[in-house]
């Protein structure tokens, strides 16, 4: 009696072991089945230095910085490119804006390139940062999960700090801020890229309806 109750309970843990074991297994599988391949995000900044340097920093100040952002997003994974006003100049509405941005002469020049990195990223898409933004715990793989939906999502509300979006959708917000642009007047004062997207963001869900 006491042999067969001891072979009771035996089969029972062996019983529980291979469940505990098929257990792990589906879940190693569910995981697998989870697993969708993704490719490297690349995260864009855009720089054309300003001659003398510009906001409190010294030129060289901002080339530190400039690198110092690069570091920071290749550690986590990104490739990273720096934009340039070349790359701006490749989009068909370049001298469009520089002309609206120039006759409302209240821009200076650190805020028009500001601007210029709209029209930058209008031509190529994809994830932009400012180059003072560094990343500390959104990693490469998570980026490239959000990126591949192309929505236009802004990480900071109406600051520009860190966007993601298709080409299409940088098209289209740039569009926007031409048209609000063109809305103002030298008596409106200063105004920059910041102050024209908090101008557009409330409108944004509609807008991009």
């Amino acid at each position: 009696m006491f042999m067969s109750n001891f072979a009771s309970h035996r089969d029972d843990a062996e019983d529980d072991s291979i469940k505990q074991m098929l257990i792990r297994e589906r879940k190693d599988q569910d995981k697998s089945k989870r697993h969708i391949p993704w490719a490297t995000p690349q995260i864009k900044t855009f720089f054309e230095p300003v001659p003398g340097g510009c906001c409190g920093a010294s030129e060289q100040a901002h080339l530190n910085l400039l690198a110092a952002w690069e570091k920071s997003w290749q550690a986590k994974g990104w490739a990273t490119r720096i934009l340039t006003l070349e790359d701006a100049e490749k989009h068909p509405d370049f001298q469009k804006l520089k002309q609206i941005l120039d006759d409302l002469g209240i821009i200076t020049e650190y805020n028009k390139r500001c601007f210029y990195r709209w029209l930058a990223m209008a031509d190529t898409g994809g994830w932009m940062s400012d180059y003072d933004t560094f990343v500390l715990n959104f990693d490469a793989e998570v980026g490239a999960r959000i990126s591949k939906y192309g929505v236009f999502t802004s990480f900071e509300s109406h600051i520009p700090s860190l966007i993601s979006a298709s080409k299409h959708e940088w098209e289209r917000l740039l569009q926007l801020m031409i048209k609000e642009l063109e809305s103002r007047t030298k008596e409106d004062g200063f105004t920059s890229d910041m102050v024209s997207w908090n101008f557009i963001f409330p409108f944004l869900a509609l807008l991009l309806l």
